[in-house]
């Protein structure tokens, strides 16, 4: 579940349409708010992707305290 929620946060912070529709299952339904509501992949696909190559879109900044970490060893690690 962490890692559905950081693909999906990541996903919007680095404009990735791809990684971020891998996050839904093909008959997916998501309320974004602001009374959309979109049916399956294909739809999720469209939508973000029109909303992310408009230039005046003002980046989306997911809300949470979920670090992204990767044990290297037990004395490194990387993480965003």
């Amino acid at each position: 579940m962490k890692d559905l929620r950081h693909t999906y946060w990541y996903s919007i912070l680095d404009k990735n349409v791809d990684a971020l529709v891998d996050c839904f299952s093909d008959d997916a339904e998501l309320e974004y708010g602001f009374n959309i509501t979109l049916s399956g992949r294909d739809n999720i696909r469209d939508f973000f992707t029109k909303l992310m190559e408009n230039d005046n879109f003002f980046r989306q900044i997911p809300v949470g305290a979920n670090p992204l970490i990767e044990f290297i060893n037990d004395n490194s690690a990387n993480g965003r």
